[in-house]
């Protein structure tokens, strides 16, 4: 690894963050679902676009220089996140907690690979052993939701969602080297909003005339699952290897999934079960690389 990818060394409080940002971003498959009356572009809209409302006077005030090739990357990493946002919200309507967020969860390997050929981020024989542990745990998830056309939807829309991922965590990677946190999510949440914004114009969707319960929940989502659980990992990225900030967002699947079952009566069958552990013990395996 050349000096450009150095890693700066980690503050004491890294585990915890991304402890709170598993935890956060674990509920927001269930806020998405209890948002059964809102156009998925028009929740994404509002997830991305209340917190960068929240972000916007920090960044007035803090402001730096902000060179123009980060400033692009920042833009293109937005868009990623738009995407996945558009794309993955949209798989919720048409399949189970559970399927959404284990098919997504082949993003890791995505972005790892694409880490390699932009970034110069080594692919180890270790951080390859856990990506297949949890390839396999995807498999069999996937292969018991093939009998249902809109689980087959739901799961595609997912599969898209992950690979433009890949658009947001390998710019965002190189970014974060030089630029402080809150200046980068501004930019890029913004990005996503106004992205997101033509989608939903173009859809032909309103902003009003949802139930008053469902813009709570839009609430919730923005600030807990993309204000504390996103812009954790977003955080992490200056001090880890892109490939390993995403694998270790795999503990969305398993907490998420333990949500739905307790708050939405989506029960894990034996299949969701045991391809849930292949991804720990996948998570766990990947972490071990880590020095």
């Amino acid at each position: 690894m050349d000096a450009s990818n150095k890693l700066v060394e980690r503050p004491r409080a890294f585990p915890f963050v991304l402890l709170i940002g598993a935890v956060s971003i674990s509920m927001a498959s269930i806020l998405i679902k209890l948002c059964a009356d809102v156009p998925s572009l028009v929740i994404a809209f509002f997830r991305t676009g209340i917190v960068s409302l929240i972000l916007l006077p920090i960044f007035v005030v803090q402001r730096k220089p902000y060179p123009v090739k980060l400033l692009l990357l920042s833009f293109l990493s937005g868009i990623g996140l738009a995407l996945h946002f558009g794309f993955w919200i949209s798989s919720l309507k048409y399949t189970s907690v559970a399927s959404s967020l284990f098919v997504l969860s082949i993003y890791p390997f995505l972005v790892a690979i694409a880490s390699h050929f932009f970034l110069k981020e080594k692919l180890t024989l270790k951080f390859a052993l856990g990506a297949l542990f949890t390839l396999i745990g995807i498999g069999i998830i996937f292969s018991f939701d093939l009998f249902s056309i809109s689980f087959t939807l739901g799961n595609f829309l997912s599969f898209l969602g992950a690979l433009s991922l890949v658009l947001y965590f390998v710019p965002g990677r190189e970014v974060r080297k030089e630029i402080p946190i809150i200046q980068f999510l501004f930019v890029v949440y913004s990005t996503a909003t106004v992205f997101l914004l033509i989608g939903v114009r173009a859809g032909g969707y309103g902003f009003t005339g949802y139930k008053t319960t469902s813009y709570v929940y839009l609430l919730l989502l923005a600030i807990v699952s993309q204000g504390l659980g996103h812009s954790s990992f977003n955080w992490a990225l200056k001090y880890v290897k892109a490939g390993l900030v995403s694998i270790t967002t795999l503990v969305e699947p398993i907490g998420a999934t333990i949500l739905a079952w307790l708050f939405l009566g989506e029960v894990p069958g034996v299949a969701r079960i045991t391809g849930g552990l292949l991804v720990i013990v996948g998570i766990i395996v990947a972490w071990f690389d880590e020095k």
